[in-house]
């Protein structure tokens, strides 16, 4: 008697894909066979020193957090934000990101952005919930059909952390996103196809082919069990305030064009954090960790 395959069909002998080469696995992968009647009959699993889903499988880049981390961060100004919003329901919370006006035409270029909701703001549940990786995030704009897949943000990378002093202190732990915007605008990410109604939210373009206004706008959104009131209390109120957030880019200018900002490849909100808590990253947590190694662990709470 046969098999029957994924689609019901029924072959008469197992076969194995990872010898004949019919499977989607990666190079940089390994090819495990299994039972034909469970498709698609394989799994693929990425090599040491590479790291993905099996089909797609890319190096592992060991960063070094340099000295002068933090000197590259600029921090926006959230004190001449232009009407914006913020929405909070059952388990949803969607915050509206400006960037400043002067100086810094962000609605124009490329640029990686780092996102901070700290303690006093958000309150200590939200927090572990963060540091416990239950918190799903995204970054949405305008439909466009025409992006074909693409989109103008990514966010790459979250990590929270919940630190308390010898004194009791815990005001420092924060929750941190970074994300970068991949073109400068609609016009860059379409080419040929871009119209001057492919628009980002409130964007238009002049006459002479520009964005306006310099600022840029989006929606950031964040899904979990914690986003209610009953499990945040009064920081429900003041977590999502877009004036309440910290909102920074990385400021690195680009050699060939020192108008326009270098982007960050890869996750450094560990970076961010050990330039935020340069002073405690040799703390003994009472796990017996050091502070610097429960930054990186799957839950990051050190209690001094």
């Amino acid at each position: 008697m046969g098999l029957e395959t994924a689609d019901g069909s029924e072959v008469s002998e197992e076969v194995n894909q990872c010898q004949t080469g019919r499977n989607k696995c990666s190079p940089d992968a390994t090819c495990k066979n299994l039972p034909d009647k469970k498709a698609p009959g394989y799994s693929c699993k990425c090599k040491d020193g590479f790291v993905g889903n099996g089909q797609v499988c890319k190096p592992v880049v060991e960063k070094q957090c340099s000295d002068d981390f933090g000197t590259k961060l600029m921090k926006m100004k959230v004190n001449n934000l232009k009407k914006t919003t913020h929405l909070v329901g059952a388990r949803t919370a969607i915050i509206e990101l400006q960037t400043q006006v002067k100086l810094l035409k962000l609605n124009q270029m490329k640029y990686t952005g780092f996102v901070e909701f700290r303690k006093k703001e958000c309150g200590t549940e939200f927090l572990k919930f963060f540091a416990r990786d239950l918190i799903d995030i995204s970054i949405v704009d305008k439909a466009n059909g025409k992006m074909d897949g693409q989109f103008m943000y990514k966010v790459q990378g979250k990590r929270g952390f919940f630190h308390k002093d010898k004194k009791g202190n815990s005001d420092l732990s924060s929750a941190i996103i970074q994300f970068t915007k991949n073109f400068d605008n609609m016009k860059e990410a379409l080419g040929d196809k871009w119209t001057s109604t492919d628009v980002e939210i409130g964007q238009s373009f002049n006459g002479k082919g520009n964005a306006m206004p310099g600022r840029d706008t989006l929606m950031l959104v964040l899904n979990s069990d914690v986003i209610s009131k009953e499990h945040m209390g009064a920081f429900y109120e003041t977590c999502f305030d877009p004036a309440s957030v910290k909102f920074s880019i990385w400021g690195e200018k680009r050699e060939e064009d020192a108008k326009k900002f270098t982007t960050l490849r890869g996750d450094y909100t560990e970076c961010y954090i050990k330039n935020k808590m340069a002073k405690y990253l040799d703390d003994t947590c009472q796990s017996g960790e050091s502070f610097a190694a429960i930054i990186d662990s799957e839950f990051p709470v050190c209690e001094v």
